[in-house]
């Protein structure tokens, strides 16, 4: 697997650079063996930008707009956000998926909003194995069907508040590509961090 560099992406442009990357476990890394993409973007990245990384595994929109102001004196000029597959997971409990679209979407524009980032980029959700998922435990059941439309609502989101969408590779499509049939594997966040990379050279 080679290295992945940010080749086109102007030093002077991202000198001081201050870039925000917010989100769930897939910010973690969790079910990688090594680095999640967000990990390696601050090796990647460094020193031409200073990058901070907040991830909390079972994170939903809900919760990352209640603790979204934590970094508001680090003024980023670039936010990256990545978030959603907890938020379209159906709860048996409830006879519901996890939040509503409604909800989902104000929850990701005021969490956006909080910050003054020049640009802004919602990643796009990848998809699941769901024989690993449906349940993945017990009272929480990731479906390609509901995640398809967490994913058109951020697609929408992006549009509204002129950010930037980044869609994901699938990585249902390899086995090689998931841990658990939700999390990426090393080889899925490489395919993910290809994806913010070629982002950011697009606009720097």
């Amino acid at each position: 697997m080679s290295e992945p560099s940010p080749n086109n992406i102007a030093p002077q442009a991202l000198d001081n650079q201050r870039v925000l990357v917010l989100g769930d476990s897939f910010v973690t890394g969790a079910g990688a063996s090594d680095q999640g993409w967000a990990q390696q973007l601050v090796e990647v990245l460094h020193p031409a930008a200073e990058i901070r990384v907040s991830g909390v595994a079972g994170n939903t929109s809900g919760h990352l707009l209640a603790r979204c102001r934590e970094h508001a004196e680090f003024d980023p000029g670039t936010l990256i956000v990545q978030i959603g597959i907890n938020d379209s997971r159906y709860r048996p409990s409830k006879s519901a998926i996890e939040m509503t679209l409604e909800r989902f979407r104000y929850n990701v524009t005021a969490t956006t909003r909080t910050y003054e980032a020049h640009d802004v980029f919602l990643l796009g959700l990848t998809r699941v194995d769901e024989a690993h998922t449906a349940p993945l435990k017990d009272d929480k059941h990731y479906r390609n069907a509901d995640i398809e439309l967490y994913d058109a609502a951020l697609r929408e989101v992006a549009h509204d508040i002129n950010a930037r969408y980044l869609a994901l590779p699938p990585l249902n499509d390899s086995p090689r590509l998931l841990a658990d049939g939700l999390h990426p594997s090393a080889l899925g966040y490489h395919a993910i961090l290809k994806v913010v990379l070629a982002g950011l050279r697009d606009r720097f």
